[in-house]
């Protein structure tokens, strides 16, 4: 969300003419450059210092123990603690939950271990990374993409078959027309067929598309079509927890698992919407069904939800696909208002 800002800071610089402020390129006195590493260093130290300590500040203030160590299940009350230096030890808990998330998956590509990267690695590049692939259809691909073209990089989006599966159509294609218009290149209805080292940059990608093969040379590969949870890891078997070994995700329905003392919330969760919101008020309700005698379980159904695509989306609710399905072509009345800020109107390129 920070990178998604600073690429929107970018953008009110380019709009500063239409308000009467000139760059030193356009023959004024000021000139604007973007440092990735000073942004980034800003970003690591704003999840390191203040995310990360603000929640072990707040562990110490309430009286929970903190472990920085790698847990797996030994049975269904005990858990082994590994500090990855020889040092282990075990705790018993009558209670517990399964928060691990997940990881990026390569989707399997030739080449990709060694020549791509995540999302997760993203934001830890030491280097910006200039001409960039971004593989996927989904929030975080589409969102990387336009904070990367925000930022000036040359960003070129590869789409097995529709962006933003799940959320209305009619905004989705605004925002498909709108990250073009603003410089994203898409190549759609294929899926790379390998990757290999450049020649002239750093990675090759290739695909298909009606019986040819097409190619490409980027500095940077970015995948980012799907996540894998990390249960195979947790030593759930040990526990009699069980686990789909497909997606490496627990199936949980109102959060328990099939041993009754062992939750599970958040990207671990089979068919869960993966969002950091979502998971903690669905700890929070496990946690107060257990120690306050609270009977309501977490309601999926109406989760406001946002991408920070560059024409910014927010949803709740069905969406008009949905709609049609559930109750039919007669049965719901879709209203539809375009708007557009007022600090736009004397933009003239950010007319749609």
């Amino acid at each position: 969300k920070l990178m998604h800002i600073a690429a929107t800071k970018k953008e009110d610089i380019h709009d500063l003419a239409s308000y009467g402020f000139v760059q030193k390129s356009d023959g004024g006195e000021v000139d604007v450059t973007h440092n990735w590493q000073v942004m980034c260093q800003g970003i690591q130290g704003y999840i390191k210092e203040q995310l990360n300590q603000g929640m072990i500040d707040g562990f110490d203030a309430n009286g929970i123990t903190y472990f920085n160590k790698y847990a797996t299940l030994k049975d269904r009350h005990t858990i082994q603690l590994d500090d990855g230096q020889g040092g282990v030890q075990t705790v018993t808990a009558n209670y517990i939950m399964l928060a691990a998330g997940g990881r990026p998956n390569n989707g399997g590509y030739p080449g990709a271990d060694e020549h791509c990267i995540s999302s997760d690695d993203l934001f830890w590049l030491k280097e910006a990374p200039g001409k960039t692939l971004v593989v996927g259809a989904a929030y975080i691909a589409l969102e990387c993409a336009g904070f990367l073209n925000g930022l000036g990089y040359d960003t070129t989006v590869m789409v097995r078959s529709m962006l933003l599966r799940g959320f209305d159509r009619e905004c989705v294609d605004k925002i498909d027309l709108y990250m073009q218009k603003v410089g994203v290149k898409f190549i759609r209805g294929t899926v790379p067929d390998r990757f290999e080292a450049g020649t002239t940059k750093k990675v090759k990608a290739v695909w298909k598309q009606g019986g040819q093969e097409f190619s490409d040379e980027f500095d940077t590969v970015l995948l980012a079509i799907g996540r894998t949870g990390e249960a195979a890891k947790l030593g759930l078997e040990n526990a009699g927890v069980y686990f789909n070994p497909s997606t490496g995700k627990v199936p949980a329905p109102a959060e328990g698992t099939n041993v009754p003392n062992i939750f599970c919330i958040g990207d671990l969760v089979e068919n869960r919407p993966e969002l950091t919101p979502v998971a903690k008020v669905a700890g929070k309700k496990v946690v107060h069904r257990l120690f306050q005698g609270d009977q309501e379980a977490m309601n999926y159904r109406l989760i406001a939800t946002t991408v920070f695509t560059p024409l910014e989306y927010g949803m709740c609710g069905l969406n008009e696909e949905q709609c049609i399905e559930k109750y039919g072509a007669d049965g719901y009345t879709s209203y539809t208002k375009e708007a557009k800020p007022l600090e736009w109107s004397v933009v003239k390129h950010r007319s749609p």
